[in-house]
Order: C-alpha cells, then sequence, then structure tokens
C-alpha cells in the first residue's frame, strides 16, 4: 500500500512539472502570436515588457531553444555571433562586444539581449551589449546595443534591415550619366551616394532612408589610391580639399580626409573605368 502511495506521489509530481513548463511554453507562444496579429494594438512599454518576462521564463526553463526561435521568425537559421571583448565590475555592471555575421530585426535582437544577459548567473545593476557587423571596426559607432538599465532598450544606430534593402533598390531620376552608386553604413539609417555626369559637370547626390537627398558638384582629384573626388564649396565656388572621395580598386568608395579614412561606402554599382569616361 505505501508503494503504491510513494508511485502515486511520483506521478503527480512529474505531471505537475510538465504542466508548468507546458503552461509557460504556451503562454510564450501565445504573447508572440499577439504581438505580430495584423491590427493588434498595444501600450508599446507594456506590450515590451509582455515579451520579455515570458521570454525570460522560458530561456530559463529551457523550452525556447534554437528550433523553437526560428519557427517563430525570432532568430535567422544562418545568423551566429560571437562575444568579442568582455568587462565586468562585480554586482555593478556587465559590458560586452559582440561580433554578429548580418543585421537581424528587433525582435531577433531582444532574444539575443535576453540570451547574452541569461549566460551570466551572477546580478549586475547594469549590463551593455554592443553589436558590430562583420566589416566594422571595433570601438566605432555600433551597428546596435541593447542596454539593461536595468530595463532592456534597444537602439540601431546604423541602417535597419528595411533601411538598407530601400536605399539599395530605390529609383532615382538622374537623368545624367551614372558613375558609380555605393551604400555607406552612416549612424543615422544608411546612406545612398550617387555620383553621375550631366553637361560636363560631376555632382555627387547623398539619399537617406526617408527618400530625401541633397546634391554638391564634384571636380576629380587624382589619387594614388584609384579616381578622386572633391566637392566645391557652393559659398566660395572652391574645392574643399579636407573632404574628398577615392573609388578604390574593389570599386568602393572610400570618404576622406586630410587624417585619413572615415568610412568605405559598399558598392552597389561602380564604373571602374571612370578616367577615361569623364
Amino acid at each position: 500500500m505505501k508503494e503504491q502511495d510513494l508511485t502515486t506521489e511520483i506521478q503527480e509530481r512529474t505531471n505537475t512539472k510538465i504542466t508548468e513548463r507546458v503552461k509557460i511554453l504556451f503562454a510564450f507562444i501565445l504573447t508572440a502570436s499577439l504581438l505580430f496579429l495584423p491590427g493588434c494594438s498595444f501600450n508599446k512599454t507594456k506590450e515590451e515588457s509582455i515579451f520579455e518576462t515570458t521570454l525570460e521564463q522560458s530561456l530559463h526553463n529551457h523550452i525556447l531553444d534554437s528550433t523553437s526561435q526560428q519557427k517563430y521568425g525570432l532568430i535567422p537559421e544562418d545568423f551566429t555571433y560571437k562575444i568579442v571583448r568582455k568587462n565586468i565590475v562585480p554586482n555593478i555592471k556587465r559590458s560586452l562586444t559582440v561580433r554578429i555575421n548580418k543585421k537581424i530585426s528587433k525582435e531577433a535582437l531582444r532574444t539575443i539581449a535576453m540570451k547574452l544577459k541569461l549566460l551570466d548567473k551572477r546580478q549586475y545593476k547594469r549590463t551593455f551589449i554592443a553589436y558590430y557587423l562583420p566589416d566594422m571596426e571595433i570601438g566605432t559607432t555600433a551597428w546596435a546595443t541593447t542596454h539593461f538599465e536595468p530595463d532592456l532598450r534597444i537602439i540601431i544606430y546604423r541602417a535597419t534591415i528595411e533601411q538598407e534593402k530601400f536605399l539599395k533598390q530605390i529609383s532615382e531620376d538622374i537623368s545624367g550619366k551614372i558613375i558609380g552608386i555605393w551604400f555607406d553604413e552612416s549612424p543615422g539609417g544608411g546612406l545612398r551616394i550617387t555620383i553621375y555626369s550631366k553637361d560636363g559637370k560631376l555632382f555627387m547626390r547623398n539619399t537617406f532612408h526617408d527618400g530625401s537627398y541633397y546634391e554638391k558638384e564634384l571636380v576629380k582629384r587624382e589619387s594614388p589610391l584609384g579616381q578622386g573626388f572633391e566637392k566645391i564649396d557652393e559659398s566660395t565656388d572652391k574645392y574643399t580639399a579636407d573632404d574628398h572621395f577615392v573609388i578604390d580598386s574593389n570599386g568602393n568608395l572610400q570618404i576622406r580626409d586630410k587624417r585619413g579614412l572615415i568610412a568605405t561606402a559598399k558598392k552597389i554599382k561602380s564604373n571602374l573605368s571612370l578616367r577615361s569616361r569623364v
């Protein structure tokens, strides 16, 4: 009789644990579904708080594995990351620098941030996480940050996936001859740079992620690094030699000043035989 009671008690405890895990998993699925239903509106702070609480519970219980994350569209299957720098002040703060192989959505960043935070079981008042893309120099403005201060705050400083796609695919109404088009991963949403010639003159058009743009006249500048350009100051009608641009051997556009390289805009379209055509 005692043996039967013991068996029954063990079975009841097992069923209780299973039920608790199922409840957490169901809560996560329900929350994620509500967040992405068309026409659904929530107060942003409340929405993020519910999502993060449910996500943290799921991660703690090892229910949200990589398969589940991909299923619900949070983390792309080919996404990878690596912690390249770590700085810890016990009980005060934990700072991480993370190299990622590609851009991801804000929702995916939230998931990665929670996972990285939970890697260290010790308690900190603040957790700072900065994310860098493959070609970005550590120490410059990060692509994005996810800081717990103590609540999670996500900021994407440079172009998002959507902004980059827009800038690369937008159709420009330029009647002149296109010399090259580049994408510049500048803070604030990125930049599309187009250099073209018209009526014997050179122009540069900078297009922003909202579709607005401005133009500057250029002149050719000789450079050992490749075909160079300088801007013309409209107020003085003279060259602004401090800031200049060079199309390098890879067809990318180097943005430089008298101290050296500032940034490199990646080629969308480039005419490398420019020297003989302009």
